[in-house]
C-alpha cells in the first residue's frame, strides 16, 4: 500500500472491551466516532485485492518477476523461462527447466505458505500448479517433480 487508508467507525459499533483497552473515549470525535489507520490489509476492505496485488508485485519484483503489460494477471521473469497467470488466489505456472520452477517456488516460499502438486508436461515444457497461503492464496498446477514444500514465514515484507 503506497499510503495508509483511514476508516471512521462509530463507537457504538466497537465492543466495550476494545473501547476500554485502547482508551477510545478519549480519542473519539464529538459525534462519537474514531478514525482507524489501515497500514496493511483488513477483512472486508474494498481495496483489499489491490493492496494484496501491490504487495505481491513489490515482493516478486525484487526477484525479477513482473506483470506483462496489457495482459492483466499474466507475469513473467526478466531472464528466466518462467511465466504464470494469476487469477484471484490461484495461478498456473509454465516453465522450461526444473531449476527455473524451483526459483519461483523458493521466492514464493519466502513470503507465503506454499504447497505443490502434480506437473503436466507437454512438448518438453511443464505446466504446474502451486497453492500459497498467508493472508491470501496463490494457486497453480503442482510442482511435485521439483519436490513438495509447505513452509511458514512470518516475514511481513
Amino acid at each position: 500500500m503506497e499510503r495508509y487508508k483511514y476508516v471512521r467507525l462509530k463507537m457504538s459499533n466497537i465492543p466495550d472491551e476494545i473501547i476500554e483497552e485502547y482508551k477510545l473515549k478519549e480519542k473519539a470525535t464529538p459525534d462519537g466516532s474514531v478514525y482507524i489507520e489501515i497500514r496493511r490489509g483488513m477483512y472486508g476492505l474494498p481495496q483489499g485485492g489491490l493492496i494484496a496485488m501491490e504487495l505481491l508485485e513489490k515482493r516478486l519484483a525484487k526477484h525479477g518477476y513482473r506483470p506483462v503489460a496489457h495482459i492483466p494477471g499474466f507475469w513473467k521473469h526478466d531472464t528466466r523461462p518462467v511465466w504464470f497467470c494469476l487469477t484471484v488466489d490461484d495461478f498456473g505456472v509454465k516453465y522450461i527447466g526444473k531449476q527455473h520452477a524451483k526459483h519461483l517456488l523458493d521466492v514464493l516460499s519466502n513470503y507465503y505458505d506454499v504447497e505443490t502438486g502434480d506437473v503436466i508436461r507437454s512438448r518438453g515444457r511443464a505446466w504446474s500448479s502451486v497453492h500459497c497461503s498467508k493472508g491470501g492464496s496463490i494457486h497453480s498446477p503442482n510442482l511435485k517433480s521439483i519436490g513438495s514444500c509447505a513452509t511458514t514465514n512470518t516475514n511481513p515484507n
